[in-house]
């Protein structure tokens, strides 16, 4: 599995960073739609997951109805026209771009796509935490905010594509998808957990590099990058939304040394700990509560 199933010559598309360019929960009333003058002119990918309501969107090839789970990958500059048919049209985007080594934006003219119209299975509520996250994040002017929505940006295409799998291949194509998705369950639900590459294949029965293959082909990164952002994550909403100190974050998260957690932080959102916390709509947050 690839993030998306994109690809640039040989390089694989879940290794390239993401920028995103605005994002945002958007309710839409009867009579509103996208229409192929709008998209002509946009320059970048926007990525859409459907909360409620009815539209239907036609392509110059095809037409797809969109229900509550549809997610589509509309490319800017080709012709889109989208109109309401159940309103309200409750739906979360994301306009953005891949951006190679250099931090240039790539034309995903050149790029891979899979189609445009997607349908995701089981509950929302986790895609939706993670738009709700990634808006925030973009809107804030905290240090490393940018950063931030671009990770979880990032995060969000790894369950689209991850939900998307079953669609496009059979079960048994799928080596142990149960016991990945229980792997993957058990790190969001407890990111401070005894988390190790050795345990999670000796459970299976495997070896250690076939199992980090499998979690990457299932997944789209190796299992320790995605326990690492998990816990990096959870160490943003709690420096955002608690007053624990930065040493008890750590050891909460399964860091036993404080240093090596800020080294860790400072490598994924681009500022330590304490200058993340002290960014003007964390620090004032945090403020407030240490004094109520």
């Amino acid at each position: 599995m690839h993030v998306f199933g994109v690809y640039i010559s040989d390089m694989r598309a879940d290794s390239l960073p993401v920028n995103v360019n605005s994002t945002n929960f958007h309710r839409a009333g009867a009579g509103w739609r996208i229409t192929c003058a709008q998209t002509r002119r946009w320059d970048d990918l926007d990525l859409w997951v459907l909360v409620s309501g009815k539209a239907v969107v036609r392509t110059s090839r095809t037409e797809h109805t969109l229900e509550p789970g549809a997610c589509l990958l509309m490319r800017g500059g080709d012709d889109y026209d989208l109109h309401v048919i159940e309103h309200p049209l409750d739906h979360y985007y994301a306009h953005f771009t891949y951006v190679g080594s250099d931090a240039l934006p790539i034309d995903h003219r050149t790029l891979t796509l899979p189609p445009v119209f997607r349908r995701l299975g089981g509950s929302l509520r986790l895609v939706t935490d993670m738009f709700d996250r990634m808006k925030e994040a973009f809107s804030s002017r905290r240090p490393g905010h940018a950063h931030a929505s671009n990770r979880w940006l990032e995060a969000i295409l790894m369950e689209v594509a991850s939900r998307d799998m079953p669609e496009r291949q059979s079960p048994r194509s799928i080596p142990y998808r149960r016991e990945m998705d229980e792997i993957r369950q058990a790190v969001l639900t407890n990111p401070g957990g005894d988390h190790h590459v050795d345990t999670f294949a000796s459970r299976l029965g495997l070896d250690p590099s076939y199992f980090c293959r499998l979690f990457r082909s299932h997944f789209g990164m190796p299992p320790r990058q995605f326990i690492t952002q998990v816990r990096i994550d959870a160490a943003c909403y709690m420096l955002r939304d608690t007053v624990m100190s930065v040493g008890q974050i750590a050891s909460e998260l399964g860091y036993h040394d404080v240093h090596f957690f800020s080294r860790h932080f400072k490598k994924q959102q681009g500022v330590s700990p304490t200058e993340y916390r002290r960014g003007p709509l964390v620090g004032g947050a945090i403020r407030m509560r240490q004094r109520a």
